[in-house]
């Protein structure tokens, strides 16, 4: 038997271990790539997503737990692009029932960026079908990475440098970090999204608040904010984040 070795680990830094996790389609599939282009391509639907329990199947009137719901779709993207709406559940991918989130991006991780993917989305008590092209998710220039994690820059750009880089984080938000000038490595960090399932939510941060601080020591570039968030999620289990709005800052 042969197996691919995967390290399990959360972006938070969280140890889980190790397993035989890929499968061999997948792990051809990244072999392919990296022996054609150097690099893996990875395609991007666009979405942030969530499992449907019995609870939410209830709330929005399924009748019966299946799908993954689409809890989130990113502007401009493959899936805002082609009818993909806030709400859908994806009740398959090609014909391949999704009934989990890892499901759903296994699907997606199986193709390439530019092929078209059908969707059969159940909305509003109707199954109808829609059909995106996937676009290309992109890693940041190398300066800008952690660890070498994957992070994904805006797709609307054909730049080396676009001067935005989005990351999600583990507590259940994504950042936008916007370059201050052209020149400068100094980044405005604000909140582009939050699940309104995660831990962020419920403590109370939003979509449009500015990060100030995290434990009192202010950032001001993406690396900064993820060492400081998970040294003290090791350390303490929690982490004070200060925040701006529009007119006055908080603390969270």
């Amino acid at each position: 038997m042969i197996g691919v070795n995967t390290a399990i680990a959360s972006q938070s830094g969280t140890y889980q271990g190790y397993g035989f996790a890929v499968p061999s389609n997948l792990a051809l599939k990244v072999a392919t790539d990296i022996i054609e282009y150097g690099e893996v391509h990875r395609a991007l639907l666009g979405v942030n997503i969530a499992a449907i329990d019995f609870e939410r199947a209830n709330q929005i009137g399924m009748g019966k737990i299946q799908g993954v719901e689409i809890v989130r779709v990113m502007t401009d993207g493959a899936a805002d692009r082609y009818g993909v709406k806030e709400g859908d559940v994806v009740l398959n991918v090609n014909g391949q029932p999704v009934n989990e989130t890892n499901e759903l991006q296994e699907q997606i991780a199986l193709m390439r960026p530019g092929q078209r993917v059908k969707l059969l989305i159940w909305r509003d008590g109707y199954n109808i079908e829609k059909t995106v092209k996937l676009m290309m998710a992109t890693p940041v220039p190398k300066e800008l990475a952690y660890n070498e994690e994957p992070i994904f820059k805006d797709q609307n750009s054909n730049q080396e440098n676009y001067g935005v880089v989005f990351y999600d984080f583990d507590l259940g938000f994504r950042i936008m970090a916007l370059a201050k000038d052209e020149k400068s490595k100094k980044f405005a960090l604000l909140v582009s999204y939050v699940n309104k399932y995660s831990e962020a939510w419920n403590r109370g941060l939003r979509e449009g608040q500015k990060i100030i601080s995290i434990n009192e020591v202010s950032v001001e570039d993406v690396v900064t904010l993820k060492d400081l968030i998970n040294k003290s999620i090791h350390t303490s289990g929690s982490v004070s984040i200060k925040i701006e709005n529009q007119d006055y800052a908080i603390g969270y």
